[in-house]
């Protein structure tokens, strides 16, 4: 089964208390979450770059041109900033870039840092507002579909999503909120690009019964919503981790599972059709136990590679091209960026 250090993002896998804290079952993974959502999302034209969050020294590495500690000194940098507990989300959040940012659970606040490298404390236009209560999962994405990112929260306790309107006010203070119920206690939220709308959509993946609960792409609930779709799929084991990724470079997202007993990446065919009735199944050995999967698109290919993070070497192996299986594929990268087991591993579009 996977296991994530208590906190990491996505983009992954996260043990009893990871990210978001409570809030998923053992092994649970939305970026997607990022979320590596919560998994949050960047433009498929945009490069991944691979970063962490190290919340014990309270420092975010970003590898600029995803090269090994010292390699490209000059696109590498660390940004003093968080604490301990905190969930790394970063995201265009006012629409003028990409910003670090992050969830704390202890009081339910958000903190996102101006834009730019320098540390929070010398930062200019950081912000930092209350949103959220105890037990709340947060799953940030482009739900509107204009390349802001809002700011949301899954309350799993009434199965409502929570979805703030454009801006950096308090929830009170904005314009334009929704609160849209889909899904339940136990569900684990999967926000994404299903369909190709070019915007996240509300969708849950429910461990209980293997199936994903994906929503239409309009404002509401479940029970009113136009275009919703179900299908069932599911891993034999439950602490199995959903890695939905464009695999495929469709402009769309396909469901997808990690187990990383077997280090095999286990990805849908196209449509929403059971697992069982889909054609174009495909199943890819990357990686191997304690790993963390992190698929995105690190190469600029408008698609997301197959990838892992291995806190025991502080090593990210990222497969070459093509769904061949590690050790049948040309071109795999293995990158030295990480320095404790505890780093929580955060790619994203960062355009640094």
């Amino acid at each position: 089964m996977a296991h994530f250090p208590p906190g990491a993002y996505p983009p992954g896998a996260f043990p009893p208390g990871g990210f978001p804290p409570g809030g998923f079952p053992p092994g649970a993974y939305p970026p997607g979450a990022y979320p590596p959502g919560a998994y949050p999302q960047h433009p498929p034209v945009k490069r991944a770059q691979i970063a962490y969050f190290d919340d014990t020294k309270s420092e975010w590495w970003v590898s600029g041109d995803n090269k090994s500690f010292g390699e490209a000194p000059t696109r590498q940098f660390t940004v003093s900033i968080g604490k301990k507990g905190d969930i790394p989300l970063p995201g265009n959040y006012a629409g003028d870039g990409i910003r670090l940012a992050f969830y704390r659970p202890s009081d339910n606040t958000w903190h996102v840092k101006g834009l730019g490298t320098a540390d929070w404390d010398n930062s200019a236009g950081n912000v930092t507002f209350k949103f959220g209560q105890k037990d709340d999962i947060p799953v940030p994405g482009d739900y509107a579909g204009d390349g802001i990112t809002r700011f949301a929260l899954f309350r799993p306790a009434e199965g409502n999503w929570y979805i703030k309107g454009p801006g950096l006010n308090d929830w009170e203070k904005s314009q334009g909120n929704y609160v849209i119920q889909t899904g339940g206690k136990g569900d684990i939220p999967l926000p994404a690009d299903y369909v190709g709308a070019r915007k996240t959509q509300v969708a849950v993946y429910r461990p209980s019964s293997k199936q994903w609960f994906i929503k239409g792409p309009d404002n509401f609930n479940w029970n009113t919503s136009q275009g919703n779709q179900e299908f069932k799929f599911g891993p034999k084991d439950p602490k199995d981790v959903p890695v939905p990724a464009d695999y495929f470079g469709e402009g769309k997202v396909r469901a997808a599972f990690y187990d990383d007993d077997k280090g095999v990446f286990t990805i849908k065919g196209a449509g929403f059709a059971n697992y069982d009735d889909s054609q174009g199944n495909l199943a890819i050995q990357t990686g191997g136990k304690g790993d963390i999967p992190v698929p995105a698109d690190y190469f600029g290919e408008g698609k997301a590679r197959i990838a892992v993070y291995r806190p025991s070497q502080q090593t990210w192996y990222i497969k070459g091209p093509g769904f061949a299986d590690w050790n049948g594929s040309p071109n795999n990268a293995s990158i030295k960026w990480g320095k404790s087991a505890t780093d929580k591993p955060v790619p994203y579009a960062y355009f640094f």
